[in-house]
Formats: C-alpha cells, sequence, structure tokens
C-alpha cells in the first residue's frame, strides 16, 4: 500500500521577479522569513501544517504547489 504524501506549496510573491526569477517567501534555519528566488538550501515548501504557523499575511498570498 503506497502512503499519500502530505502536499506542499511554494509562497510565491505576486509582482515580485528579478533577473534571478519569480520571488518566493523563503525561511533559513533562523526562522526569519524573507523574499527570495528559488534556492535548495532553504525552506522554500510548506506543508499545510506548517502553513498553519506563519503569520496571516502571508497565507493570503499566492500558493503554488509543488510536485512531486
Amino acid at each position: 500500500m503506497k502512503l499519500k504524501k502530505e502536499p506542499k506549496y511554494r509562497i510565491k510573491l505576486p509582482g515580485l521577479a528579478g533577473r534571478n526569477g519569480q520571488q518566493y517567501i523563503s525561511k533559513p534555519a533562523d526562522g526569519k522569513l524573507f523574499a527570495c528566488a528559488r534556492r535548495d538550501y532553504l525552506q522554500q515548501e510548506f506543508t499545510n501544517n506548517e502553513l498553519k504557523q506563519l503569520p496571516d499575511w502571508v497565507r493570503r498570498l499566492e500558493l503554488e504547489e509543488v510536485e512531486g
């Protein structure tokens, strides 16, 4: 029996795209949120439970479901 993976989401910052691409809410090890293009070494994918722990204004932004 295959377990269904919990969906994960990126939080897109509308209107913020620089030379290095679309900006997303990012969370480094210290837990402070900031905007950054996609980076493997930052937490930029959040489960529903993790989203609930973020500030209200962040949860109102556009969510992009992560495939796979």
